[in-house]
């Protein structure tokens, strides 16, 4: 069972962050929380700003 997992089964990739954009992992996960918990709330807060944000971080 063994072999045959290890011939169909992928490999583990691991992603490491790269310190020198931490704010930008740090903008881009402020920005993912904003829009997780406010979809569904009815009292949400506006999130409009959220595209123009990522378009900004995108262009660099």
């Amino acid at each position: 069972i063994a072999e045959a997992q290890d011939k169909i089964c992928p490999k583990h990739s691991v992603y490491e962050p790269q310190q020198e954009v931490q704010s930008t992992y740090a903008t881009l996960y402020d920005l993912y929380r904003k829009i997780y918990f406010e979809f569904g709330n009815p009292e949400r807060s506006p999130f409009g700003d959220v595209l123009p944000k990522l378009i900004q971080i995108a262009r660099g």
